[in-house]
């Protein structure tokens, strides 16, 4: 029989010190970006190896077809200061392999303050990507346009052991305004490594960040390592963060004690709400670690939690930035699925 479930609460106001040094790992790493547009610019600084591997970003919103320019690249694929354009991967037999000088991800797509375009990578179709630190990673500063990332049919495994890696990956620094979102119908993704997630959303500027799982495979085997987390950082945003599953398999600590290695989790640091649903599908958490959030059980996450969706601060010992007046909704809704958590102070559902 089918278990319907909603829940609904108001976060409690709370007033938090701003220090980056009081986050988390995992957030800590993105905070460190949006303090200054030079450290910024010098912790995405591209190595020397080359771009524009499926051919030339024209002027303008345009689409190009990397299918045609492998089946294998060994450097990845990068485009900077792009002024909008879409990424299609739709050949089976691509694979994308880091050799000797490769960049940091296997597609990495990036504009500047001056971009307006969207930002695209439809992965619909390839092998693997492998032994990169993250497999697609997209970097959003310019005022408008929107990015977005869709994956299916192909396998992303990280380096084994790399700190902050990711699967696929959106970074909407605070100069932007547009959405970020993440659609995975089918593949596998596997990453390893402390302060990682197989998917990340970070939005530090306006919009929304959002994340739909309608089937393939998430595993994370480390430490700090969630399945998919949707985060809305910016304290003045009214804008919303969500993670919806409808179909497919998370599965979180495999191999490892998990520990703070949520299964999906959508988290507002702002003005807006957050929202976490589950329709069929498995998410298996394997972990332990309860946060000591600072006041209040609707700021309060188990970092191990199957399910989560949270306002305002989530910590383990320490207080996050957070906007103090936020009196928006956490919610979360289940009409199908399983969850199943295991391990020390493991959380099935958290608001």
């Amino acid at each position: 029989m089918v278990e319907y479930y909603v829940i609904l609460r108001r976060a409690k106001r709370h007033a938090f010190k701003f220090a980056v040094t009081s986050l988390t790992p995992h957030l800590r790493c993105w905070a460190r970006l949006a303090l200054s547009t030079s450290a910024l610019a010098f912790a995405f600084a591209s190595p020397g190896w080359s771009a524009n591997e499926c051919g030339p970003d024209a002027s303008g919103q345009g689409a190009n077809d990397c299918g045609l320019f492998i089946p294998q690249i060994n450097n990845g694929i990068t485009y900077l200061n792009s002024d909008g354009i879409t990424l299609d991967l739709n050949n089976s037999a691509a694979t994308i392999t880091r050799a000797a000088g490769g960049g940091i991800a296997a597609i990495d797509l990036r504009d500047t303050d001056t971009g307006t375009g969207d930002l695209i990578v439809n992965a619909t179709d390839f092998d693997r990507m492998s032994n990169f630190q993250r497999g697609i990673f997209i970097l959003k500063a310019g005022v408008s346009g929107d990015t977005s990332v869709t994956l299916n049919n192909g396998t992303i495994q990280t380096i084994n052991g790399q700190t902050s890696s990711h699967g696929a990956a959106i970074y909407m620094a605070p100069t932007a305004t547009g959405n970020a979102s993440i659609t995975v119908d089918g593949g596998t993704i596997i990453t390893d490594g402390l302060n990682s997630a197989g998917l990340s959303i970070n939005n530090a500027g306006q919009g929304n960040a959002s994340i739909v799982i309608n089937g393939g495979q998430i595993e994370s085997r480390s430490t700090a390592n969630p399945g998919a987390i949707s985060m809305v950082t910016n304290l003045t945003s009214t804008a919303s963060s969500s993670i919806v599953m409808n179909d497919g398999d998370v599965r979180t600590g495999i191999g490892s004690a998990g520990l703070n290695s949520g299964g999906i989790i959508a988290r507002n640091l702002g003005l807006g709400t957050a929202h976490a649903e589950i329709h069929a599908g498995t998410v298996a958490v394997r972990g332990a670690g309860l946060s000591q959030g600072g006041g209040g059980r609707d700021a309060w996450l188990s970092l191990s939690s199957g399910v989560a969706a949270v306002i305002g601060s989530a910590t383990i010992g320490a207080t996050r930035p957070q906007n103090a007046t936020n009196t928006s909704l956490a919610s979360a809704l289940m009409t199908g699925g399983h969850i199943t958590v295991s391990g020390i102070r493991a959380v099935f559902w958290r608001l």
